[in-house]
């Protein structure tokens, strides 16, 4: 199994376990999750009673699987001012590693992340790791098809590292 960690705050995002895909530049992971109920059981009695249901919450499981806290309140110039930020340390964090030929691509890909997230504010959750890090990873999600079991998140690859377990 390989799980994406930040490179900043070292906390989990998600895993290869959840259908994902790479796109815009590979500088955006896609990854698709699912709402799930937790804590819901039939119970069988032996009466002549129907069958009961204790109800379950429902969360959204990548969400739940990983810690991840939702951020409530951020306003569209809060999240602007965070790219920045984030995509200049990323940068700099490719640089590090001896990755300069990946900087053009990153920046091409990851403005038009910024662009779409920008563009549908509206409809997107944010979410930080399990440590609350604001000036680490961030992911995103939305509803990207009606059709969906759950949101798409949608991850700055270039900020994550994968590791193998």
């Amino acid at each position: 199994m390989r799980v994406f960690k930040d490179l900043i705050s070292g906390d989990e995002f998600f895993s290869d376990s959840f259908p994902h895909t790479v796109s815009m530049n590979d500088a955006c992971i896609e990854t698709m999750a699912k709402y799930v109920t937790k804590g819901a059981e039939t119970v069988m009695l032996a009466t002549d009673e129907e069958e009961e249901e204790t109800e379950g919450v429902t969360v959204i499981d990548i969400q739940d699987k990983f810690g991840l806290n939702e951020i409530q309140g951020w306003s569209k110039t809060e999240f602007m001012q965070w790219a920045r930020g984030y995509l200049g340390k990323t940068t700099a964090a490719l640089t590090e590693a001896g990755k300069a030929e990946r900087i053009p691509g990153f920046k091409k890909g990851a403005t038009e992340l910024v662009k779409l997230i920008a563009s549908k504010w509206s409809e997107m959750q944010l979410f930080c790791g399990e440590k609350m890090d604001y000036e680490g990873a961030l992911c995103f999600a939305y509803q990207k098809e009606q059709e969906d079991e759950g949101p798409t998140f949608l991850f700055f690859k270039d900020g994550l590292k994968e590791m193998k377990y």
